[in-house]
């Protein structure tokens, strides 16, 4: 990891630090501010000793600001009860069709029987028809 990416997560670690509200700002932040501040005056520290001090300084803040922040569990209820209300328009939706089909056959129920016999005698034919063609040897 480079100097520009460390560089990144302080500027990350103080963008995280700068959510946290002024009246929700306790001792812990206080550290992780002190401990952000440090890190970005320590130019002359091994580049793996400042690689270390950010990782660990970022992943306090993170832990820090979860509490604070608000989180994705919010997300992930919102996402569930789309899904859930997703689930029961489609069967809303199919009984409304159901509905609607019933209500335009209703009074032509011989025509109806009579159309659907006929459609399957059709598609039997047809694969009766299908099966024999596939069957049979050409001489």
């Amino acid at each position: 990891m480079g100097l520009k990416q460390i560089r990144g997560i302080i500027s990350q670690s103080r963008s995280l630090l700068n959510r946290v509200p002024p009246n929700q700002r306790d001792a812990t932040w206080e550290k992780l501010n002190l401990q952000t501040t440090i890190l970005e005056k320590l130019d002359d520290t091994p580049i793996l000793e400042k690689t270390v001090q950010a990782s660990n300084l970022l992943y306090e803040a993170k832990e820090q600001v979860k509490d604070i922040v608000p989180s994705t569990d919010f997300i992930k209820n919102e996402t569930l009860e789309i899904i859930e209300g997703l689930g029961g328009a489609f069967v809303r939706g199919i009984d409304s069709a159901a509905d609607a089909v019933r209500d335009k056959l209703r009074g032509k129920e011989p025509a109806v029987i009579a159309g659907i016999t006929s459609s399957v005698v059709v598609v039997l034919v047809g694969i009766a028809l299908f099966n024999m063609a596939k069957t049979t040897k050409y001489q």
